[in-house]
Parts: structure tokens; C-alpha cells; sequence
């Protein structure tokens, strides 16, 4: 039974666009947000599937960032509803076009990150950031979060209300999309805002039409923020950009053949996941066959494609080691959850470590890894 009375006359629409319904109730001193679904989406099983998993996904994150959820209840008039915390503020899209200075505006978009991060950091998305979506609180302009849209087995999704803050790959559905389609974002929002011209260069890179050319998380992009303007390589480092990158692929070469995941990463696997891991050194073997020998590595400053290729090596052996506990058997939600938390981490090793590499390099890589998870993930039986 709620704590709520749903019989009451106490609630009170909160006009809004897409298949949600919002309704406030004020119980006293306190006040909630009830969201539903509007009477034309009520009886379609997925929309309400929709509401019970972000329900999950958001108590599941505990974050300061967004709203308390408290239940979620069948038996409403308005059908299947969670009861929320109710902020009091205004959105980020209302809050601009108030009078702020440029420091405020510095400092919402702080915040800002901070709340996107303490998502980023659980290697979950938002998927729907945009002015509407930002709660700009009351009392001293703290930063809400609402309309998670975190990502489900079955790809149910809401249908989205406007697409101007999606990134490309979201947009057309090429890759699967990542914490970067989130900070794609964040650089649209921040575009409209009035900040120091620290941002600027950052705010560039985050609306990067090339993925692989942004940020990795909203945590990247506020580091970026307190370090020195990059400087312009156009000309200092054309010569040494191919020595760069072959000193990379070394180095992610030697290091993936070497350790493997890593000591940590392994310790992290074994903590969430009963799967036995295979064995390290035969897959230290078999990575060190699949890649080039360094001698091959140091020609490769005048053969792009050979630098690729011998990180597209790395990158089979490296998912092969991931999916291989996984294929002897049918794989449940908390398997799939464990593989994502894995490629994630691996994906993010990989990609740091090549930023020396050229964009389109980088490109053919990233395109390569989604290419071959894909396929991975096709070869594995769900229950």
C-alpha cells in the first residue's frame, strides 16, 4: 500500500510533452512527483515495463544528483506510477533566460558535470540530457537530474520529445552508444550558456561529431577545464605524430601482453562476477601471437594502416579473453550487466592510450571494437 492517497483531489498536473504523465502532491509540509503514463499509453505493456526499470536504475545509483525515488505502485488511477521527491526549482532551460553572471553560470555548469559524472562513474547513461531535463534548485542553485533513460535488455525506449542534444550515433544508431553520446550532450547545453572562455576549446571537443575525438566522461571534460589550453599542433606536431603513435601501440601492445586486464581490473571481475576467469598466461600467449612484434611496430610510422592493424589484434584478444567465460553456457541479465562493465573498461584503456593516434586512425579503431563486440554479443545464448 502507498503512503500516498491516490483517492485524493490533491494532485496536480505538471503540463509536459512525451508519453509521461506528471502529477504533484503536497502532503503537509511535503511534497511529491507522482510519473505516469498519459491515458493513451497506459495499456502497452513496455511503456510500463519502461517505469518499473528506471525505478530500479536510479535506487540502484544512490546519487545526490537526482530525485529520491520512494515506490513504485501498480494499483493508481493513473495506472503504474513512481512516487518521487518532489524538487523545488526551476530547469535549466527556464533558469537561462533569468539574469545570471558569468560566474553562476561557471558554476551551474560545474554542478552540471558533477551530476553526470555520478552516473558516468556506475558505467551508466543518462541518454536524455537536455535544458528540460536539468532542475536548477530553489535554494543555492544545486543540480537535479530527471528523466534518466538507462539502457535495457530489451531496447525498450521511450520515444524522445526532441533530438537537437543527441549525439550523431544516437541519432542514426551506427554503434552502440556510450558515456560519450552524454557528454555530446552536455557540450550543447553548455553552448547555450555564457561561460569563461576556459570552455570554449572544451566545449569544442565535447561536440565532436567523431566520438572518439570527445571526452570519455563528464569527469574528462572537468579536468580538461583546470588544465592548460591545448596548444596548436598543427605544425609542431606533424613530424612527430607518427613517432607518437607507434610509441603507443608499444606501449598498449606490451602492456595488454604482459598483464592482460591488470591486476585491478582482474580483482574487480572476481568481486562481481562467479564466472571463472581463463587462464592468464595462456591468454598471454595468445595475445602475443596475435599482435605484431615491436621490430614490425617501429616500420609502421610510415604504414598507418599497420599501426591499426596491430591494435586491431589487441583489441580480438582482448574481448576473446572477455566473452570466453560466457559462451559455454546461457547468459542471464547480471552476465550481460558483468560483460558491459568489462568491455567498458577495456574500451576506455585502449582509447586513452592511442590519443596520440591520428583521428581517423582512432576512427577506424572505434569502429573496429563496436564491429567486433557486436558480433561477440551474437554468439552469446540468453535465457
Amino acid at each position: 500500500m502507498s503512503s500516498l492517497d491516490f483517492t485524493s483531489t490533491k494532485f496536480v498536473e505538471v503540463p509536459s510533452k512525451g508519453i509521461f504523465l506528471f502529477l504533484k502532491y503536497i502532503d503537509g509540509d511535503k511534497a511529491y512527483m507522482v510519473k505516469a503514463l498519459k491515458p493513451e499509453h497506459r495499456d502497452r505493456p513496455q511503456y510500463r515495463t519502461l517505469l518499473k526499470k528506471e525505478f530500479d536504475a536510479v535506487t540502484k545509483l544512490h546519487s545526490p544528483y537526482l530525485p529520491t525515488y520512494y515506490e513504485v505502485v501498480d494499483d493508481t488511477p493513473f495506472g503504474r506510477a513512481i512516487v518521487e521527491e518532489y524538487i523545488a526549482g526551476r530547469s535549466l532551460a527556464d533558469y537561462l533566460t533569468e539574469s545570471h553572471s558569468v560566474e553562476e553560470h561557471d558554476a551551474v555548469a560545474r554542478k552540471l558535470m558533477d551530476a553526470l559524472q555520478s552516473i558516468h562513474a556506475h558505467f551508466m547513461l543518462h541518454r536524455n540530457l537536455k535544458p528540460s531535463n536539468i532542475i536548477i534548485t530553489a535554494q543555492g542553485d544545486n543540480v537535479k537530474l530527471i528523466d534518466l533513460r538507462p539502457a535495457f535488455a530489451d531496447e525498450i525506449q521511450a520515444p524522445f520529445t526532441t533530438t537537437r542534444f543527441q549525439a550523431p550515433e544516437q541519432k542514426d544508431e551506427t554503434v552502440g552508444v556510450d558515456t560519450r553520446s552524454d557528454v555530446y550532450a552536455l557540450g550543447m547545453i553548455l553552448k547555450l550558456m555564457t561561460l569563461p572562455d576556459n570552455f570554449q576549446h572544451v566545449v569544442a571537443q565535447c561536440c565532436s561529431l567523431g566520438r572518439s575525438d570527445r571526452f570519455m566522461d563528464a569527469e574528462e571534460v572537468k579536468r580538461a577545464l583546470d588544465a592548460r589550453p591545448p596548444v596548436d599542433r598543427s605544425k609542431l606536431y606533424k613530424v612527430l605524430g607518427a613517432v607518437v603513435a607507434v610509441v603507443v601501440v608499444i606501449g598498449v601492445v606490451q602492456y595488454f601482453v604482459k598483464n592482460g586486464f591488470g591486476s585491478s581490473d582482474t580483482a574487480d571481475m572476481q568481486e562481481t562476477t562467479s564466472y571463472a576467469l581463463p587462464d592468464t598466461t595462456s591468454q598471454a600467449a595468445t595475445t602475443q601471437t596475435a599482435v605484431a612484434d615491436t621490430t614490425t611496430m617501429a616500420a609502421a610510422a610510415a604504414a598507418p594502416s599497420a599501426q591499426v592493424d596491430s591494435v586491431k589484434n589487441v583489441i580480438a584478444a582482448q574481448l576473446e579473453y572477455i566473452y570466453r567465460p560466457y559462451t559455454t553456457d546461457s547468459v542471464g541479465q547480471h552476465a550481460r550487466a558483468q560483460i558491459r562493465v568489462q568491455v567498458k573498461r577495456c574500451y576506455r584503456r585502449l582509447m586513452r592510450q592511442l590519443s596520440g593516434m591520428s583521428a581517423e586512425d582512432r576512427d577506424a579503431i572505434d569502429a573496429y571494437f563496436a564491429k567486433y563486440r557486436k558480433n561477440k554479443d551474437a554468439q552469446l545464448t540468453y535465457k
